[in-house]
């Protein structure tokens, strides 16, 4: 083996064992009981799984991830719809004003969502909208939208509109266009923003 390889493997093993290691010493106290004072490092004689089944009970983890689930799907399902549906016309028909649109669209990419958190918060709570699904459910659609809708627009300017005009002659409808012709060619383009909406929003702790 050459030395530049050894050197390689040998950093990316050292790299991962310090990444494993806070999950290690998280996995040791989580098997030990509060009485046991012994060094972190140091495996439990008897593993000690209540910790486990009070952290369900008294956290309500299994309600949190139902919450959790429910708010990632229907956010990522409403982005997905309502963005491929802004996109289309945005790239299929150059305007003045689609072109601001889009402009729009970008300028709000660059707000940090940390910053509009007192203000959201002060309208959720008018609307009644906090801890609740309709409240938390339209925010982080609001603020994954213009991504997306950025992703598919540039997507379909790629998709030749000769596609279009054919189906145009052929006697489909500009639904027809859009449902049997551009809807299927998305899929790459969808599978990415699946990805940049439903991970930050599972992850997503400040809202």
């Amino acid at each position: 083996m050459k030395k530049s390889n050894i050197f390689k493997y040998t950093t990316i093993i050292i790299l991962c064992a310090l990444q494993l290691i806070p999950l290690y010493i998280t996995l040791m106290v989580s098997l030990k009981p509060m009485t046991d004072s012994s060094s972190y490092w140091k495996p439990p004689a008897m593993p000690f799984f209540e910790n486990f089944l009070t952290a369900l009970d008294a956290g309500d983890l299994l309600r949190a991830y139902g919450n959790t689930f429910i708010i990632t799907l229907s956010a990522t399902f409403l982005v997905i719809i309502l963005s491929i549906m802004a996109a289309y016309p945005l790239a299929r028909y150059p305007s003045q004003l689609n072109k601001a649109v889009r402009t729009f669209f970008i300028s709000i990419m660059m707000i940090p969502a940390l910053s509009l958190l007192v203000p959201i918060y002060v309208l959720l709570l008018r609307m009644g909208g906090i801890s609740r699904f309709q409240g938390i459910v339209p925010v982080h659609v609001t603020f994954h939208l213009p991504l997306a809708i950025f992703m598919f627009s540039k997507f379909i300017r790629t998709i030749p509109i000769d596609l279009d005009e054919a189906a145009l002659i052929d006697g489909c409808s500009v639904y027809s266009i859009f449902y049997k012709i551009i809807l299927p060619l998305l899929k790459p383009v969808t599978i990415s923003v699946i990805i940049l909406t439903a991970i930050p929003v599972w992850n997503d702790f400040q809202y």
